[in-house]
């Protein structure tokens, strides 16, 4: 790869920059105490990897806690699954989505609510959710579209890549809206490098981290860890981190109205032609994305 022309911007110091995983972990011991996710979302998870639990114990544990059954019923009747009849009980979810779907969800809305404490005048939380959900939706339909991963998964981990920046606009706001402006001024800048450059760290390493300490799945933990740097995941989870970080990219063409194809920047050349896609297919699934995208702010009591 480092003699294809293609990829001479991987080798950048990006690449090669040093992550002081130390000085994360230091910062993110400021939010332990303000972050703590709900014991109904590590049981469930708990009980999904332990596999030995039936969809009937999951839905009573589920249940438990009305706000996160309610969302995933919301989202279990959005457009992306496209359920000939509508979803009515969460044992009925899980039997058409699959456990490890559902525990997906469940770690979506928990970490959605669990990061809703975090105020700072300073982010647009609102606008990063959205960010948030269109970033989601695109990764769900780049999946879908290479076949072989796993949809429902890539949809949490484009919803949840960027839970590091809440952390950071807490801790560091000062730097956080230096590099906001900065972004701003210049879109073409890489604002993870920027933001490395002056603590060591980035928020894909917070995030990824925070991940960790509630206990997500490691391909959770690796598409939030490297979204900026996906060529740097572990290759079990490198395909899975690569339609993240592309997913990301093109949510643009549904943030900033007007936006065309050619005024995205790729960090990475030959991102696109790797997953065989030029404008033509961005532009459709950017445009079939955005007709769920209305049930998916809903679901996920976003505003518009």
């Amino acid at each position: 790869m480092a003699d294809n022309p293609a990829y001479a911007s991987v080798f950048r110091s990006l690449v090669f920059v040093s992550i002081d995983t130390s000085a994360a972990k230091v910062m993110l011991r400021g939010v332990q105490d303000v972050l703590s996710f709900p014991d109904v979302a590590i049981r469930i998870n708990q009980m999904v990897q332990s596999q030995v639990y039936s969809a009937g114990r999951i839905a009573k544990e589920i249940e438990t806690a009305p706000d996160i059954a309610a969302g995933i019923l919301r989202l279990a009747n959005c457009a992306i699954y496209a359920f000939p009849k509508r979803i009515e009980s969460i044992h009925r979810a899980i039997t058409l989505i699959g456990n490890q779907a559902v525990r997906d969800i469940v770690l979506a809305i928990s970490a959605k609510s669990t990061l809703g404490v975090i105020h700072s005048g300073k982010l647009d939380v609102n606008h990063f959710w959205r960010h948030s959900v269109y970033c989601a939706a695109i990764a769900r339909e780049l999946a879908q579209r290479e076949g072989g991963l796993d949809k429902d998964s890539l949809f949490t981990a484009g919803l949840l890549h960027d839970i590091g920046r809440l952390v950071l606009f807490r801790q560091a706001p000062h730097i956080a809206l230096e590099v906001q402006v900065q972004r701003q001024e210049s879109p073409g800048i890489q604002a993870h490098e920027v933001v490395v450059s002056k603590l060591g760290f980035h928020h894909g390493t917070l995030g990824g981290l925070l991940a960790e300490r509630w206990q997500f799945p490691e391909k959770l933990v690796a598409c939030i860890s490297y979204h900026h740097q996906p060529f740097q995941a572990p290759s079990e989870h490198h395909q899975e981190v690569r339609l993240v970080h592309l997913a990301n990219t093109l949510s643009q063409m549904l943030e900033v109205p007007g936006l065309e194809f050619q005024d995205l920047v790729f960090p990475f050349p030959g991102v696109l032609s790797d997953q065989a896609l030029n404008e033509a297919a961005v532009i459709e699934i950017v445009q079939r994305v955005a007709g769920t995208i209305r049930e998916l702010r809903v679901a996920f009591d976003i505003a518009a």
